[in-house]
């Protein structure tokens, strides 16, 4: 019980992780969204 509780944080860390990376990466394409046009 106390490893699926583990491995069960452990995934939800992971999951917040990925997340916030995702948000992370759409405001710097919000953010350099000429850049990024003009770059394709």
């Amino acid at each position: 019980m106390h490893m699926y509780l583990g491995s069960l944080l452990f995934w939800q860390f992971g999951q917040a992780q990925f997340l916030l990376k995702q948000q992370v990466v759409l405001l710097y394409h919000w953010g350099s969204l000429a850049n990024f046009t003009s770059f394709f």
